[in-house]
């Protein structure tokens, strides 16, 4: 008996100081991860570099850039942690733009490469809470710091997270000992030295060992004991990784949701002469296309389709950070061709080698009655329909963040087209026709083009219902899209 007790006592000595040893570790994972977000997000913050957050500088004093505001309010809207406030300051350390008046008492304060982490004390108003602060710094055209892009961002979300693992572990350690005091006096006297050797695999357990196998092969209690140690031990694993699955795949699918209602307009202008609409189908590897507007001087407007080459919420984040850039460059009043040169200058330092995004921007321009179309490598084709005629005009260009821009700015085309009375041009992405039927059919560009030479001369009401209808009717090819399908069109009204 009294080895029984001494037996028992050690083993629950040994699981809890395991699941110490697990909630430590845990919480040392969901920081480095909860950093790892907030420095992504604070980073694609500050891509959007000097010309995109600052304006002139008046008596020694760094000035906003016109909408900074607005698009820090977007930026924290779509971001996926709890942000309490954004502002960006100067080289002088004073905000040029924010969303709140508040006050960050730093604590702890340490730097990773070029970003610097703060922990503190927030207050705004009578608001206060225990939060964190990153920043980075913003870029000029010559890489050199212009200023700072800074997030307040809650530490609640992960304390919340790791007190639930904390608790799951509490409970799998009180299982498990459990397990060990109703064996330690059931084999008490009879197997002492094979239950030595489970003391030592529980302790090596304890100090993370995960791939313990049995050694005790024995038919008996102590040896089933035995191989359920081994199992528990490869079960403990094997969850820990389909959580960490789990908690990846609920993470990204979270941030693809929320990106996407930043992404899509909720509408698109009017422009005198011209009937201007669009449609969106989501495919089943998540946004990674988007469209968009801008309004131009002269009554003019920018039409911008894009699709960018990762998938999920990678994806999303790529076209955020794109249609982020375009906007800000082309609000500030450059030019949209010198908007596409900027901004694929900033894609190409900001993104990781491999990642770009194509796209197709028309300026429409009522008082000329044309067209100016700029392709940057989208694969899908742009059509001109008039009087049964259709011109297509397949891109070849380069996609914006390939290069740091001399052949990125070479080679980017740009085709005007006239369009008198009755003309519609027609923007699309691959996703349009790019789709299979169950039983292998391809719908194909050849269908798509056919579709819009059919019903191109309707109005831009009926003519979105018909393709988009045809489309799916294709033996249900609704269900089989892959890729987001986006159609961006405009017609001259006679």
């Amino acid at each position: 008996m009294r080895f029984a007790l001494v037996t028992s006592a050690a083993s629950i000595v040994m699981v809890l100081l395991y699941a110490l040893a697990v909630a430590a570790n845990a919480r040392s994972v969901l920081e480095d991860s909860f950093d790892r977000g907030a420095m992504d997000t604070v980073r694609g913050l500050a891509a959007g570099g000097a010309e995109g957050w600052f304006g002139k500088t008046e008596k020694g004093k760094q000035k906003a850039a016109p909408g900074a505001g607005a698009r820090l309010e977007l930026f924290v809207k779509a971001a996926p942690q709890r942000i309490y406030n954004a502002y960006i300051t100067g080289v002088n350390g004073r905000v040029a733009a924010q969303l709140y008046e508040s006050e960050f008492q730093a604590g702890t304060e340490y730097a990773v490469g070029h970003l610097r982490i703060a922990e503190g004390r927030y207050r705004s108003g009578s608001f206060k809470c225990q939060a964190r602060r990153y920043s980075a710094p913003i870029l000029n055209h010559r890489s050199l710091a212009a200023g700072r892009a800074n997030l307040i961002v809650s530490a609640e979300g992960m304390e919340e997270d790791f007190a639930s693992l904390r608790q799951f572990t509490l409970l799998m350690g009180i299982l498990v000992v459990i397990v060990l005091v109703a064996t330690a006096f059931v084999l008490a006297g009879q197997m002492t030295r094979p239950l030595r050797v489970l003391v030592q695999a529980v302790s090596r357990v304890n100090r993370g060992n995960l791939s313990y196998r049995s050694t005790i092969k024995s038919r008996d209690e102590l040896g089933l004991l035995s191989r359920a140690l081994e199992d528990m031990v490869d079960n403990i694993a094997a969850g820990e990784e389909a959580h960490e699955r789990v908690l990846e795949h609920e993470n990204e699918l979270q941030m693809a949701t929320q990106l996407k209602n930043a992404l899509l307009p909720k509408q698109l202008p009017t422009i005198d002469g011209f009937e201007v609409a669009a449609l969106h189908a989501e495919g089943r590897r998540g946004v990674a296309d988007f469209y968009d507007s801008v309004a131009l001087d002269g009554g003019r407007i920018a039409l911008i389709v894009a699709s960018s080459s990762g998938t999920g919420a990678l994806g999303s984040q790529v076209a955020m950070l794109a249609r982020a850039l375009l906007h800000a460059y082309i609000d500030s009043g450059v030019d949209p061709k010198e908007a596409l040169f900027r901004s694929n200058r900033q894609l190409s330092r900001a993104m990781r080698k491999g990642l770009h995004l194509t796209a197709q921007l028309v300026v429409l321009d009522p008082g000329k009655s044309r067209a100016t179309v700029y392709i940057a490598g989208h694969p899908a084709p742009f059509y001109s329909c008039r009087a049964g005629e259709i011109q297509v005009v397949h891109g070849e260009g380069l996609a914006l963040g390939l290069d740091k821009g001399p052949v990125f700015e070479r080679r980017l085309e740009e085709v005007t087209v006239e369009m008198p009375p009755g003309t519609r041009i027609v923007m699309t992405t691959v996703g349009s026709y790019e789709f299979e039927t169950e039983t292998g059919r391809s719908f194909g560009v050849e269908r798509f083009e056919k579709l819009v030479r059919q019903h191109a001369p309707k109005n831009t009401e009926a003519f979105l219902s018909l393709v988009l209808g045809q489309m799916t009717g294709f033996e249900n090819a609704e269900g089989e899209r892959e890729c987001d399908a986006i159609l961006v069109t405009a017609k001259r009204m006679l």
